[in-house]
């Protein structure tokens, strides 16, 4: 194993364990963390079931990729308390100036 190897490794292994101990979102911007627990639970066992009935073909792996998925946000929710990232519906949504003037732009483009 070459030195550049040996840190290379090192550092991907410190990052991974910042991760952890700073309790940052794993899998940020996974669609995932939009899902309640009881539909994570959901996805565990489905794609447990699913998995387990694939064994031995090729797109078992996704399924456990799923499980693995789910799996690791609930995780990090117990640990952290965090709540599922819910967005805001549109209609709650209050533009912003810079909004309000991109907008007004585009319908000045469009001859509105």
């Amino acid at each position: 194993m070459t030195y550049a190897k040996v840190l290379k490794d090192s550092a991907a292994a410190t990052k991974a364990w910042q991760s952890r101990a700073t309790g940052r979102m794993p899998l940020k911007g996974h669609p995932y963390h939009d899902k309640t627990d009881a539909e994570l639970k959901g996805i565990i066992q489905d794609a447990g079931e699913t998995a387990r009935v694939q064994r031995g073909m090729s797109s078992e792996g996704k399924y456990l990729d799923q499980v693995n998925d789910a799996t690791t946000v609930l995780y990090h929710r117990k640990q952290t308390g965090a709540k599922p990232v819910v967005a805001k519906p549109l209609a709650q949504h209050k533009a912003t100036k810079d909004e309000i003037k991109h907008m007004g732009s585009i319908a000045a483009s469009l001859g509105m």
